[in-house]
């Protein structure tokens, strides 16, 4: 869109071409592989996991790639134990992630540290599940402190100077 001022001709930033274009830059540098997120029925890009870590500008894979380009750099996992989560324990350069990872990351515009998400053997991940960005954050931030709920700030009050 343009429009004149003092007879020059001055171009307007269209937003709806600039927002996904930043957007873009959040994962620009990841390689991202799915286990158990996808059914195996399904078309992989009409996932919603798939679309998001696309629109966050990682590229996505069927296969980990270790020896060639553009290798691995995460598997986002619904479950310990799998092929794909056995063999990716091999490399130390691979993250293996909960899915809410990526959620997180579009919710804060920037990739957000892998190790707040890191998928154990006690994961169980109900993909099919709506998830609560608040909850997500705020349980993956407080394991990360090794607090319990009352212990945390939030639930004394009193303790605000």
């Amino acid at each position: 869109m343009k429009y004149r001022c003092e007879g020059e001709e001055i171009l307007i930033p269209d937003l709806k071409k600039i927002i996904p274009s930043v957007r873009r830059t959040v994962l620009h540098s990841v390689n991202i592989v799915f286990s158990g997120v996808i059914a195996t029925n399904m078309t992989p890009s009409s996932n919603r996991y798939y679309r998001l870590a696309e629109s966050l500008g990682a590229i996505v894979t069927n296969d980990i790639i270790v020896n060639g380009s553009p290798k691995t750099t995460h598997l986002i996992a619904a479950k310990w134990g799998t092929v794909k989560v056995n063999k990716c324990l091999r490399y130390n350069h691979i993250k293996i992630v909960k899915p809410d990872w990526l959620i997180a990351c579009a919710d804060r515009w920037e990739k957000v540290d892998e190790e707040l998400f890191s998928l154990t053997k006690d994961t169980v991940y109900n993909v099919n599940e709506k998830t609560d960005i608040k909850k997500v954050h705020y349980e993956s931030f407080r394991e990360s402190l090794n607090q319990s709920p009352s212990t945390s700030r939030e639930s004394t009050p009193d303790s605000a100077t």
